[in-house]
């Protein structure tokens, strides 16, 4: 199927649930605009902070954006260094939607 290039067709929205986003890594920086929303389930003082320790979340989010360049992406970070509790993956499960904003 062909879609022309000014088609009005609505972005994609997807969610990463990961190890956060590192803004700073040099392949994300012109990237951050299409960051929509974050939200932190590790972290109840600091509920939109997702910075990526691991690099996980970061490499995820940047494979997300080479095939979707204009996609909007929502990072949930849900992990640091060590896989979840399987209580945070309980809280994401119960969580009414939409939670990041």
């Amino acid at each position: 199927m062909f879609i022309p290039a000014n088609s009005p067709v609505a972005p994609v929205r997807i969610a990463i649930l990961d190890s956060g986003v590192n803004l700073s890594h040099p392949d994300f920086k012109a990237r951050a605009k299409s960051i929509k929303g974050t939200y932190n389930w590790l972290n109840k003082r600091r509920r939109h902070a997702v910075h990526d320790r691991k690099g996980h979340g970061t490499f995820m989010a940047g494979l997300v954006l080479n095939y979707a360049p204009d996609a909007d992406l929502y990072i949930t970070k849900i992990a640091n260094r060590k896989p979840s509790d399987p209580s945070v993956i309980t809280r994401v499960r119960g969580a009414p939607t939409p939670i990041i904003r």
